[in-house]
């Protein structure tokens, strides 16, 4: 269970952060905490609100993972055959044969996708609208032993080595993603590249103070010298709109990718971000979707069509597609596209049922049948396995 620790005697806070290790590190530091306190799933911002002013007079901390890194935690987390020990039923294992770049596109479309939602880890760490970064120390994960063994003696605590918990027995080396994808990983987790960096360059700095060699980072990271300039830029983004993108102001938890229309109002300024972003397959996806609103269709597709060459991991960009070639009186070539976007997809009740109500228009009632009753059932499978869990939750 992720959670708070909260220790008055030596005066520090530890906020969980998933798949960074938080199990370890908590089941270290609450030996030492004179107060404990279980709060599943609460932020830095939701824990400063909780303490009110006392906030500052902790020294609060969190560890930073590398988001791509990140991901393959999460990635390899979903894809683990296990069972929840009290109900029986299956948790994991809903990526099957999916590879890590498919995760990571449908992770970003955040629609159509049936496993827990990611988030990012600026979720935890940062104000809810400023993007202010709340904890005072980051721990960088890929060096946490070293790292976490003079924090706790900073604290004036024994050291005592991290154990293994919660620990995935998948340990496959970390796949590289497609440019294209990367570039869009980097614009939707941009802050926690950025807190990453930090973590980083927090630790090499106190390595250095203390004459100690100082190791390379083990991925890429913002200079030190553009750290605080980028984190200013944020900030001021941030407030200019009110919330920290790209998380709503309104929940912490569900982290929904901006609708594909918010930035572009119109079909010109669309354009115009294609002319300066030419390989951004949002950038397309956008003015494609502007575009058939406005009723240019053949345009329309020809934006859909570069999104898809750029991204194909974009399922929003497949279901968009087949409603232009409906347009155009393409049923089978519509039905065809849909199929892959149910390929990329398969768990999805309701991209099943649009594919039975197309199959139906080209008079495949039979196929179309045995599609709606797979939507059915996967409702019903879903509907079953959201109670258990909330019966383990109870429980």
């Amino acid at each position: 269970m992720e959670s708070m620790i909260i220790s008055k005697d030596h005066r520090f806070i530890f906020i969980a952060v998933p798949k960074t290790a938080s199990s370890a590190c908590e089941f270290v530091l609450r030996r030492h905490g004179d107060f404990f306190k279980t709060i599943r799933h609460m932020p830095a911002h939701n824990v400063k609100n909780h303490i009110g002013p006392d906030w500052s007079s902790y020294r609060s901390l969190a560890v930073i993972r590398h988001p791509v890194d990140w991901l393959h935690s999460w990635y390899k987390f979903w894809s683990a055959a296990a069972k929840d020990p009290r109900t029986g039923v299956p948790v994991h294992n809903q990526l099957p044969n999916m590879p890590f770049a498919e995760f990571v596109g449908r992770t970003l479309e955040d629609r159509d996708r049936h496993w827990e939602h990611v988030g990012t880890q600026a979720d935890r760490i940062c104000d809810d609208a400023t993007g202010e970064v709340l904890v005072s120390q980051l721990l960088c994960f890929d060096y946490l032993g070293a790292q976490f063994t003079k924090t706790l003696a900073g604290l004036g605590l024994p050291a005592v080595a991290l154990p293994e918990r919660n620990v995935s027995k998948m340990q496959p080396a970390l796949p590289a993603l497609p440019e294209n994808l990367l570039a869009e990983v980097r614009r939707y987790w941009r802050h926690d590249f950025l807190l990453y960096s930090r973590g980083y360059h927090d630790f090499a700095q106190d390595l250095a103070a203390a004459g100690e060699p100082v190791p390379p980072p083990k991925f890429d990271v913002v200079p030190l010298s553009a750290v605080a300039a980028e984190q200013s830029v944020l900030e001021a983004e941030c407030k200019a709109r009110g919330h920290r993108w790209p998380r709503p102001a309104n929940s912490w938890q569900n982290i929904p990718v901006p609708d594909i229309s918010d930035e572009e109002d119109t079909v010109e300024s669309a354009r115009d971000k294609v002319k300066r972003q030419p390989e951004d397959a949002r950038a397309h996806l956008r003015l494609g979707n502007l575009l058939l609103k406005a009723g240019d269709i053949d345009a329309a597709a020809l934006a859909l069509r570069r999104s898809m060459s750029l991204n194909p991991h974009l399922v929003r960009t497949y279901r968009l597609l087949s409603a232009v070639l409906l347009k155009q009186g393409d049923v089978a070539q519509a039905v065809a596209v849909f199929r892959e976007a149910v390929a990329r997809a398969p768990n999805s009740p309701e991209l099943l049922k649009q594919l039975a109500r197309y199959l139906r228009k080209q008079g495949h009632t039979e196929e179309a049948a045995a599609e709606l009753k797979r939507a059915e059932a996967l409702e019903s499978a879903n509907a079953a396995e959201a109670n258990s869990r909330a019966m383990a939750s109870r429980g």
